[in-house]
C-alpha cells in the first residue's frame, strides 16, 4: 500500500505535465499574450455573425 502504479516512462510524462499546468495556473500571461492576437482576429470576424443572429 501506498506505492504509486506508475512505471517510469509515466512518471516521465507527469512530472513535466504537472509543472507545466501549475506554473500557467500561478503565471499564465505568457501563453495568454500568445493567443491575444488571435482572439481578437476570432472576435472581428465572429462579432457581425453574432450581431445578425441577435437580430
Amino acid at each position: 500500500k501506498g506505492k504509486l502504479d506508475l512505471d517510469a516512462r509515466e512518471l516521465t510524462m507527469l512530472i513535466p505535465l504537472t509543472v507545466i499546468v501549475i506554473v500557467l495556473g500561478i503565471y499564465p500571461m505568457p501563453v495568454m499574450g500568445l493567443l491575444t492576437t488571435s482572439i481578437n482576429k476570432l472576435v472581428q470576424v465572429l462579432a457581425p455573425v453574432a450581431m445578425s443572429a441577435v437580430h
